[in-house]
């Protein structure tokens, strides 16, 4: 680049020579180059960006639809497809332990049973 290239800087006004530096030393705000004689006074970034049209609450641009986009409205549907997964798999695996639990607090019973009836039987015998 040749001598007549500026680098300036529209967050913080600095202005250097182009090809120096991309970023500004000062804000690490990235460098614009300007061909000839840079401006007085580079207007700051937040003026360029004051505008109505980029505040809240401002109308959309022409052809641009404000609502949701197709693909965060698919995000969502995808997001309560995989909670309600979730929740089905976790309502299986409380069932599951359930009849387990209740199997095996039968099996505990009947195996008690048996052994007091054995006793019981040992008992009347005499055998004990």
């Amino acid at each position: 680049m040749s001598g007549d290239f500026k680098a300036v800087c529209y967050k913080c006004s600095y202005v250097g020579r182009a090809g120096q530096a991309t970023h500004c030393p000062i804000c690490r705000f990235p460098l614009i180059v300007e061909a000839g004689a840079p401006p007085e006074v580079a207007p700051m970034i937040e003026h360029i960006f004051d505008r109505a049209s980029v505040h809240l609450g401002a109308p959309p641009l022409p052809g641009v639809d404000d609502g949701p986009r197709k693909a965060v409205l698919l995000m969502e549907a995808r997001r309560r497809r995989i909670a309600r997964q979730r929740r089905l798999e976790t309502q299986r695996k409380l069932e599951a332990e359930r009849r387990r639990a209740r199997w095996t607090l039968g099996a505990v019973g009947v195996s008690a049973g048996v052994v007091a009836g054995v006793v019981a039987a040992l008992l009347v015998s005499g055998g004990l």
